[in-house]
Order: structure tokens, then sequence, then C-alpha cells
């Protein structure tokens, strides 16, 4: 997967004119594709789509077993908590008003 920043930036009406160069560049690394002097697109080739659309894949599951892992922790905790407090003597407290 290529990270680079584009290499080639190409305004929109260019992109429009020349899109076949866009495309044969957007295989080698991502372009850029401005519209009044502002980056609007980016043209990535699927190799590198592919590659970000698994990567995000694989942190998504990676994700959800840490919050899964958090789950359980917090769930630990919470029993542990209870037994603890469950051997400590209780106390009665008297309230004078």
């Amino acid at each position: 997967m290529t990270t680079a920043a584009p290499t080639l930036v190409f305004n929109a009406r260019d992109a429009k004119m020349r899109f076949g160069q866009l495309l044969d560049a957007a295989m080698n690394s991502p372009v850029a594709v401005t519209r009044n002097n502002r980056h609007v697109a980016y043209i990535i080739s699927k190799r590198d789509f592919d590659a970000m659309a698994a990567r995000v894949a694989a942190l998504e599951a990676r994700l959800a077993e840490a919050e899964a892992d958090h789950a359980a922790f917090e769930l630990a905790l919470r029993a542990n908590a209870e037994s603890v407090a469950s051997l400590l003597p209780v106390q009665e407290v008297a309230l004078h008003y």
C-alpha cells in the first residue's frame, strides 16, 4: 500500500481532459484533484484501496477484541469488588440529630 503524499496534482478541468493519464499515474501513487486551488479528491489504485480496506477491517477486528476484553475486565472488576466488600465487617452507624 502506498502511503506517500500525492506526487501528481490535477486540477478538475485537467483531470477531466486527461483522465487516462490520471488513471495511469494513480497506479503508482495517489493523485490529488483540485478545484479552486483546494484538494477535493484523491484517486488511488484498486491495489491501494484493497490494502486500505483490509487494514481497516483488521483494525476493526482488533477494536472489537479490545472492547470485549474491556467488558470482561469490567465484569471481573465488579465481581471482585463485590466479593471484597462482602468480607468487610458491617458497621452500624448511629445517626444523632
